[in-house]
């Protein structure tokens, strides 16, 4: 999938149709920490691969470090993480297998130094009672990834600086 962003801030995304859902669902997630008043208005491209599970998460966590790499104004990062449901418990970092058999996905889109999701999707059944937790773990998933990200940025910069 390849998406690019109009000067009015609509990114106007080029889907297969087996990709669109997910196209969406991560532009939507990482279009909240944008600051669209920005005088840069940011192009970005996300290539859909086969994958082994866990693809809409990696994509928002990837297109954020992107974007903010490019200098981009953004509020926070977006960091993405999925929880799967199945047999009466959580499991994460699901494989295609894991994801096609779970009873449930939950994928949360969190921005991690405001405290705020920015985007939840959710397939399946996941009890109501367990929802709650489900939505903390993923959190918990995304507060972590927010320091992989930091570093992935910390680097990308230090080999800018020794170019």
């Amino acid at each position: 999938m390849q998406s690019t962003q109009k000067p009015d801030g609509f990114i106007q995304a080029r889907c297969t149709r087996q990709s669109f859902e997910r196209c969406w669902k991560w532009q939507s997630a990482v279009l909240k920490s944008l600051a669209l008043a920005s005088s840069c208005p940011p192009t970005s491209w996300a290539t859909s691969f086969p994958t082994r599970g866990a693809a809409l998460a990696a994509a928002i966590t990837c297109a954020s470090v992107g974007l903010a790499e490019a200098g981009i104004e953004m509020f926070d990062f977006v960091s993405g993480a999925t929880v799967g449901w199945a047999e009466q418990r959580f499991f994460y970092d699901a494989t295609a297998h894991e994801e096609e058999t779970a009873d449930a996905l939950l994928t949360i889109a969190f921005m991690p130094s405001l405290g705020e999701i920015s985007s939840i999707f959710q397939t399946g059944q996941l009890p109501a009672e367990r929802q709650a937790e489900a939505v903390d773990q993923a959190v918990g998933g995304c507060n972590q990834t927010r320091n992989i990200q930091v570093l992935s940025l910390q680097h990308l910069v230090d080999a800018d600086a020794s170019a």
